[in-house]
């Protein structure tokens, strides 16, 4: 399936190198980035054999903060946790499949763009 031809807009805080089949390309970052903001409570600590370790709480607070309405043809590619918090979004990508440098295990782009899927089965 195709969903033809669309623009792509990078609002994660870094640019993004998407490894397709016709090579490498790179998508440069456009600022602001989305942000979410979180409220972290420290709950207490766990003892573990690597010594103490703090359990904390993370809370949404609030909405999504600097994220451009709706375009036609345009998806915009964010966080995952920026797509996962506005389910009513459906122009909202964030990287998949992550491709990985051979050396350090760090990631240096990805194969695809994703969406969630809001049906279950």
């Amino acid at each position: 399936m195709t969903f033809g031809q669309a623009r792509l807009r990078n609002l994660t805080p870094h640019a993004l190198d998407l490894w397709l089949a016709g090579g490498r390309v790179r998508l440069p970052a456009e600022l602001p980035s989305p942000r979410l903001p979180l409220r972290r409570t420290v709950l207490g600590c766990l003892d573990t054999p690597l010594g103490p370790v703090p359990l904390t709480e993370t809370v949404l607070d609030g909405g999504v903060h600097d994220l451009p309405a709706p375009e036609d043809g345009v998806w915009l590619v964010v966080s995952r946790l920026v797509v996962e918090a506005c389910p009513d979004r459906d122009d909202l990508l964030f990287p998949d499949d992550a491709v990985r440098d051979s050396d350090s295990a760090t990631v240096v782009g990805c194969r695809a763009l994703g969406r969630l899927s809001r049906t279950f089965s």
